[in-house]
């Protein structure tokens, strides 16, 4: 009896589930497919980020426009040794953009960044206004560039391109040497904070101020040049009478 009631039973089941039609089997790690370009978003960055070089006063200027989000810009200002960052506006009016861009304010040289570039024109025409009334507002005119190591570029191209040697500072006086090793450095995009250097670069075409902070960017061979130029720039400092010609 109990058999046939087992029977029974497993007969009315597969009834049941003939009149239900199967789930979709599940699958992990299914693929889905990304929207396509132009269907609500965008990957193209805006044509205003980068990098916008020129003088401002007696410095280099590098206003690096990191991103624009809607009307919204992110960015920094690299100058004189100084590294700031940005935050703004972006306007659009007819065949121009304008943009009001602020420093964070927690230093005497902070200010505002106040520009007008033409969307067919590509340089940007402002004026820097300073948070400190003492201080003065400066014009300036920046053109987009973008960054090249040029390892080659500017005195004492040997520093970067190949391994010196003892022989090659020993005719070297002591400020010879300290020009050389910042040349390293300036390849990279260094801000300057010393006078003489700032004005021995900012004059430099291929000279772009960067950052603050090089040192992860220097290769193999000009750490080895860097550390050999400060061990003679030592000895002159020691022996400044008996050292170079």
């Amino acid at each position: 009896m109990r058999q046939w009631i087992m029977i029974i039973g497993y007969g009315l089941l597969v009834a049941c589930n003939n009149g239900k039609k199967n789930p979709p089997p599940v699958v992990e790690n299914a693929k889905v497919d990304s929207p396509s370009p132009g269907a609500g978003t965008s990957t193209s960055p805006h044509p205003l980020t980068g990098n916008w070089v020129g003088m401002l006063g007696e410095n280099k200027l590098n206003v690096q426009l990191l991103r624009i989000n809607g009307t919204t810009v992110e960015g920094r200002s690299v100058a004189a040794g100084n590294f700031r960052t940005l935050a703004g506006k972006i306007t659009e009016t007819g065949d121009a953009y304008t943009l009001h861009l602020e420093e964070p304010g927690d230093d005497k040289y902070d200010g505002v960044f106040d520009i007008s570039v033409k969307k067919n024109g590509m340089v940007f025409a402002g004026e820097w206004v300073p948070f400190d009334k003492k201080l003065q507002s400066k014009p300036f005119t920046l053109a987009k560039r973008d960054y090249v190591y040029k390892p080659d570029a500017g005195l004492y191209p040997d520093a970067s391109s190949k391994l010196l040697k003892e022989d090659d500072l020993l005719e070297l006086v002591k400020e010879d040497l300290r020009v050389m090793r910042n040349s390293i450095y300036a390849r990279h995009g260094y801000s300057f904070k010393m006078k003489d250097m700032r004005s021995l670069f900012d004059k430099e075409d291929w000279y772009m101020p960067m950052n603050t902070d090089v040192r992860g960017e220097l290769t193999a061979i000009e750490k080895k040049n860097e550390a050999l130029i400060k061990r003679y720039e030592k000895y002159a400092a020691e022996f400044y009478d008996d050292f170079g010609r």
